[in-house]
């Protein structure tokens, strides 16, 4: 007999792929709609509903404003998850989950130690045990197409191995400091094997190879581009590419089909000519002028993440009030510094000091969405 909360518990999990603009198939639906109707919500004691259970406490976190009360559902989850990765017949993705919630709190060491030896495990596992039910999943924020495919892939996995070895590859890269250094390839590589029609992967991959001078980048920049190609950032990234390469007859085919597309904010940077000394990327709902090159990390790093990836990054916005006075010294393109203009508002300022003409050039282009001095 269903109860309150289960309704509750059943309408919260919609309400989050909703949001999300998941969209499953015909044939996952009911299956989805069965794990959610079987959770021991109440006493959650079996792995798979400690699992369940874990992923509405991370979702219920994810939307409180409280931070004790998002603090509170953040433990709970975690011991629920703790819990279900100790039994013997545990959920693995008891375990994945458990590992992804260590790389949202910085604990990206201790993620990569659960992660890699399970899923190797899992390999085995999967093949002579039977097979692991389905269970719920959460992803943290981030780029809204990238967490809606990756929510279609792991909810229409064939069960439940299958989903934990995706998501456990999911948070290997995710783990990784940069994405285009030799460990960072390591796992992207791993990961494009379990999922060889990730746009995403193949974007980040072609910009990781050529990042570090390897051609064969190419290749993956064009396979992204097909599987999505309506994502302004694979078309941008191979107009890139290109011009890096001092192609600039393949640059222009890539910047001329750009400019058929939408006029949205990620796709600025059509409006600028071939020549331009700088390209523009989506950041924090701003048009940031960048230099028009994958040697820039700067650039490769918002075009493959469309974030910035240092942790101070997340102090900067959640301590910085309006009014504020903040001095950003080696501005380089100003991630940090509009970052602060927009916490500070009208009636703060922020000083930038970078040394360097070409990102003097990047921040002056921008310098008349928001004020600020330098």
């Amino acid at each position: 007999m269903q109860t309150s909360l289960t309704h509750s518990c059943i309408d919260a999990y919609w309400q989050y792929l909703e949001q999300t603009g998941t969209t499953l198939s015909l044939e996952s639906l009911p299956r989805l709609a069965a794990d959610l109707e079987i959770t021991a919500w109440e006493e959650p004691e079996s792995a798979i509903d400690l699992n369940n259970f874990a992923v509405l406490m991370l979702i219920e976190a994810e939307r409180c404003k409280d931070s004790e009360i998002r603090t509170m559902h953040l433990e709970l989850a975690i011991e629920a998850l703790q819990n279900g990765s100790q039994q013997q017949l545990g959920h693995p993705l008891c375990i994945a989950h458990l590992a992804l919630v260590q790389c949202m709190i910085g604990e990206t060491q201790a993620a990569i130690k659960i992660s890699l030896p399970t899923f190797l495990n899992l390999q085995q596992t999967a093949r002579v045990s039977a097979e692991a039910p389905l269970g719920l999943i959460y992803l943290p924020p981030g780029k809204i197409d990238f967490r809606k495919r990756r929510f279609q892939s792991l909810l229409q996995a064939e069960n439940g191995w299958v989903q934990a070895m995706q998501l456990l590859t999911e948070i290997l890269c995710q783990a990784q400091l940069v994405f285009y250094n030799s460990s960072g390839m390591r796992f992207l590589h791993l990961a494009q094997q379990l999922t060889p029609k990730s746009a995403e992967l193949h974007l980040k991959l072609g910009i990781s190879n050529l990042m570090c001078g390897y051609w064969e980048g190419l290749f993956n920049l064009q396979e992204a581009q097909k599987l999505a190609p309506n994502d302004a950032p694979n078309m941008q990234a191979l107009y890139l590419a290109y011009r890096t390469l001092e192609d600039l007859e393949s640059a222009n085919f890539w910047l001329q089909s750009a400019r058929q597309k939408s006029q949205s904010l990620k796709w600025h940077w059509a409006n600028l000519e071939l020549a331009s000394p700088f390209t523009l990327l989506p950041f924090n709902g701003l048009p940031l002028a960048v230099e028009p090159s994958l040697r820039s990390i700067a650039t490769l790093v918002l075009l493959a993440e469309g974030d910035w990836f240092e942790a101070e990054i997340e102090f900067w916005r959640q301590r910085i009030q309006p009014g504020m006075t903040v001095i950003d010294v080696g501005a380089n393109v100003g991630v940090y510094t509009f970052s602060a203009a927009q916490q500070v508002g009208s009636t703060g300022r922020v000083l930038s000091v970078e040394p360097f003409s070409g990102c003097v050039q990047c921040l002056r282009s921008l310098a008349g969405l928001i004020r600020w001095s330098g």
